[in-house]
């Protein structure tokens, strides 16, 4: 992902919570426990290194964030996952790992970290 992408990532869901819009709020740990989720999906080398990366947990809690203002709904259940109505997946091909959920009948990417080996 791309500085710049990352830096529109990072605006987009600050001015909302200083502006008071956003009722959830995650933590890293939160993160941990979501990515923890998606377990089955990808290898546990991937999952130790998204799970030990506070860069990557960062950037999975602005992506929620971002994923939730663009769907209109929270994303994140009370068990601290991907809300299972959304079909939430994961892919690692190529190096490359991607997370998305399924909204309005088409798969949405919402996280993805290229040059991601397992």
């Amino acid at each position: 992902m791309s500085s710049l992408k990352r830096l529109e990532r990072l605006v987009k869901s600050a001015i909302p919570r200083f502006l008071g819009h956003n009722d959830q709020h995650y933590s890293h740990s939160d993160a941990r426990l979501i990515l923890t989720g998606f377990g089955l999906d990808l290898t546990p080398a991937q999952l130790a290194r998204l799970a030990d990366s506070a860069e990557v947990l960062e950037d999975f809690t602005l992506s929620l964030y971002s994923l939730e203002r663009k769907i209109g709904r929270s994303a994140v259940n009370d068990l601290m996952e991907i809300d299972p109505e959304l079909n939430p997946k994961a892919y690692a091909e190529d190096g490359n790992l991607a997370f998305t959920i399924t909204w309005k009948k088409k798969e949405l990417v919402f996280a993805e970290y290229p040059e991601f080996p397992g």
